[in-house]
């Protein structure tokens, strides 16, 4: 990653072995003072704001090799279902120690790069059909081109239902829905909108 006007550069590396998800960032480099942040998010690099929640707090980089740690096993964490939906790695001022840029960002964003992943598809087959409304899942749908996208949850719809309707597994639904991967009726909100399109999981809820 380089930022636009160099003063923010280094090469990232994510790699998963024994229940750890681990950064690397090598020849980082950067003029920035404060607490700096690395982000992996679900939005472009392009996006105005693309920082998220999903973050390895980067305390005294220098040009060394360093490296940060996260369990895959964090519960509704980034890596507890294919983390291929992350679409940017994005290193940032921390918001306590920054100050909003003119971009309006809380976290204004130092430098940012696509990921790309080297990955298997775990879910190549996956294509939704609807079976038919029933009882505990009379919520509405939307297509594009002819396939399923979302379903919008109703008042008095269950998750047993829902997937029922759909032909989903719990595992389905938490792949289709990474933001959202408690696929429980606590869980459950009347008008929450669910994807049910592998090609947007990687979209970010409204």
């Amino acid at each position: 990653m380089a930022s636009p006007d160099g003063s923010t550069s280094g090469t990232i590396v994510l790699t998963a072995a024994d229940g750890v998800v681990t950064a690397t960032i090598d020849d980082f480099r950067s003029t920035a003072t404060g607490q700096l942040d690395l982000d992996l998010t679900p939005y472009a690099t392009t996006a105005t704001c693309p920082s998220d929640s999903w973050r390895f707090v980067m305390n005294g980089v220098d040009a060394e090799p360093h490296t940060w740690s996260l369990p895959i096993s964090i519960e509704g964490g980034p890596f507890e279902v294919d983390p291929s939906y992350l679409r940017s790695a994005v290193v940032h001022v921390d918001a306590a120690t920054g100050t909003a840029g003119p971009d309006g960002c809380v976290t204004p964003v130092l430098a940012a790069a696509p990921l790309t992943w080297d990955v298997p598809d775990t879910r190549a087959d996956l294509v939704v059909v609807d079976h038919g409304t029933r009882a505990g899942a009379t919520g509405t749908t939307t297509s594009t081109n002819g396939a399923l996208s979302t379903y919008t949850v109703t008042p008095g719809d269950t998750f047993p239902a829902i997937r029922q309707r759909f032909a989903l597994t719990v595992d389905d639904v938490e792949y289709l829905n990474p933001f959202r991967a408690d696929a429980s009726d606590a869980a459950l909100r009347s008008g929450t909108v669910y994807n049910l399109s592998a090609a947007n999981r990687g979209v970010p809820p409204a």
